[in-house]
């Protein structure tokens, strides 16, 4: 049963095969999730990007400071106040995993799922991800996903679903790779 469930919670990358080496199968990632999450939010694109004018080097604070007095004939200068560009907001869910590299070599992609797993039936949804990032020997990183799906499609009442963060694939900084068994 449990290597059934095993099977059930494990999503593999397909890659095809080059000169790099692979670490075999059965080793463990030595990949530690120390923290799992998701939540309800809401993605709002450009939020974080104001387009301010950069005025004069020297200055450091906008506008260079004109020392001529105004002329009656020249027109004002351009506003410098920032100006937003708003898309509209997306519905969705963050999930997000805390990691941290146990091993010896440096990671630069990551394989991860969220799944949730119904313990009535043992049904599971899985979330799968991909990161490109830096994970150095020792050090924890935070992985965040947003997407618009929900932990599940179909929601029972007084059942609370069992959530895991598997890890799939781990690709190193030196080339080898390793993945779940399929």
């Amino acid at each position: 049963m449990s290597g059934v469930l095993i099977a059930l919670l494990t999503l593999s990358f397909t890659s095809t095969t080059n000169a790099r080496t692979h670490v075999p199968p059965g080793d463990a990632p030595n990949v530690i999730v120390l923290k799992k999450n998701w939540r309800k939010s809401r993605y709002t694109p450009g939020w974080d990007r104001i387009d301010f004018p950069t005025g004069s080097p020297s200055s450091g604070r906008g506008d260079p400071i004109n020392a001529d007095p105004p002329n009656a004939n020249t027109p004002p200068p351009p506003p410098t106040v920032g100006r937003r560009r708003w898309a509209p907001a997306t519905e969705g869910y963050t999930y997000e995993a805390k990691v941290k590299n146990a091993g010896s070599k440096a990671i630069r992609v990551l394989g991860w799922d969220y799944v949730f797993i119904d313990p009535t039936d043992g049904r599971s949804t899985h979330h799968q991800f991909f990161d490109r990032t830096k994970i150095g020997p020792g050090k924890k990183k935070g992985l965040t996903k947003f997407i618009k799906a929900p932990p599940t499609r179909t929601v029972r009442a007084g059942v609370k679903l069992l959530e895991e963060v598997v890890i799939n694939y781990v690709e190193y900084q030196d080339g080898s790779k390793w993945r779940a068994r399929e």
